[in-house]
């Protein structure tokens, strides 16, 4: 799954509030973000256009 509303670029800073648990690690790249959890769970967001987030970008239908 990905972290999120919607698949598109947001340009504000916003809270995530959806983590339900208390952040031990932050690891900040150049275009997403990871956090470890205390739950041992890995949260993801940012730029994905190498899949980096884990999950798949989806590429537009191709012109027939």
């Amino acid at each position: 799954g990905h972290l999120g509303p919607t698949h598109h670029t947001q340009y504000t800073l916003l809270p995530i509030s959806q983590i339900p648990h208390t952040v031990t690690v932050i690891a900040p790249a150049q275009n997403h973000t990871l956090v470890h959890t205390s739950r041992n769970e890995v949260w993801s967001w940012g730029l994905n256009c190498f899949s980096q987030l884990g999950y798949i970008v989806e590429s537009s239908p191709s012109s027939v």
